[in-house]
């Protein structure tokens, strides 16, 4: 398979799986702070049955780990498909990713403990994952193409 036909073919499922990675969190968030205030956002699904409210948000909440799983997948099919150059390249790209989530929940863990700051929500890890990963992904092809940094 060419890296086109795997790329398209992982672009189908991940990218309606960021989306909905996103709206399942955005939504999350707002029933979230429809719960606190004494009117649910759910009351027109529960009729003012609490229970049935909250099994609706737990639901909802499990949205963005299963978007999460579902770019995982992509992305491990994607990589499975291409030659072994271009699998090289990925995986580098998500070892730096995981290198980058590594120092910044071991240095804010330590920062967190030694100086009592707040601590990061994890939730920012994957958000930093993907930004570790992309940026290397961009400097390994561009070094690949002959583009230096030092001129």
């Amino acid at each position: 398979m060419t890296e086109k036909q795997a790329l398209s073919r992982y672009y189908k499922i991940s990218l309606p799986a960021m989306a909905l990675y996103i709206i399942s969190i955005a939504a999350a968030v707002w029933a979230r702070d429809g719960m606190i205030t004494s009117e649910s956002v759910f009351n027109f699904w529960s009729q003012g049955n609490l229970g049935f409210a909250r099994a609706i948000y737990y639901a909802l909440v499990l949205m963005p780990i299963i978007a999460l799983c579902g770019m995982a997948w992509a992305h491990w099919r994607f990589i499975t498909e291409l030659d072994e150059y271009l699998r090289m390249i990925q995986i580098k790209g998500l070892l730096f990713g995981l290198l980058c989530i590594l120092s910044v929940a071991t240095g804010w863990g330590m920062i967190e403990m030694l100086l009592r700051l707040p601590a990061l929500p994890v939730f920012w890890l994957v958000p930093i994952f993907w930004l570790g990963f992309s940026i290397s992904i961009g400097f390994i092809k561009a070094k690949d193409r002959g583009i230096t940094y030092e001129e």
